[in-house]
């Protein structure tokens, strides 16, 4: 059991160090091009997520623009009008965008604007299983946008760097 126990805690601790946002530190945008508005999206570093070096897809408007890393942050030009962003899930053995939504938001920008959503991942459940001397985890969880005041988002946005954006 305790060879159990040291790999998961070695896992955990390795997948700890790779997963997260690896771009330039946060600055803020200029005000939004004329005609435009700007909507930020980030993840905030923490434990939820560290035991995945993959990353679920964020999408604005069905189009996919980047990977929702711990500690990563985009500023996305749009147009005004309604949105939705969503994040959706990545394969079991690849880097491939299912499609299957797992949280989303809707909103409508105005000319100008600026809004803020903060992406996290939580547990419902988490279930440890040993396979050959490791540990596999398996579980459900609760996915959610939300947006939040730009004092609130300036402060928690200090701590995340950009994510790369998507090439599609």
């Amino acid at each position: 059991m305790k060879t159990i126990r040291l790999a998961a805690l070695f896992s955990v601790l390795t997948l700890a160090a790779c997963g997260g946002a690896s771009g330039p530190a946060f600055k803020p945008e200029a005000s939004p091009a004329r005609g435009y508005a700007t909507v930020y999206v980030y993840r905030p570093d923490g434990m939820i997520g560290i035991l995945s070096s993959q990353a679920r897809f964020l999408n604005i408007d069905d189009r996919q623009v980047a990977r929702l890393k711990l500690g990563g942050y985009i500023a996305l030009p749009t147009t005004p009008g309604p949105h939705t962003i969503t994040s959706t899930d990545f394969s079991t053995f690849g880097d491939a965008n299912t499609g299957k939504v797992m949280a989303s938001a809707r909103f409508t920008m105005s000319t100008g604007s600026v809004r803020y959503f903060r992406y996290t991942e939580g547990f419902k459940s988490l279930t440890a299983i040993p396979i050959n001397g490791t540990v596999v985890f398996t579980g459900d969880g609760e996915y959610h946008f939300e947006e939040v005041t730009p004092q609130v988002a300036m402060k928690e946005l200090e701590d995340t760097k950009q994510l790369e954006p998507s090439e599609r």
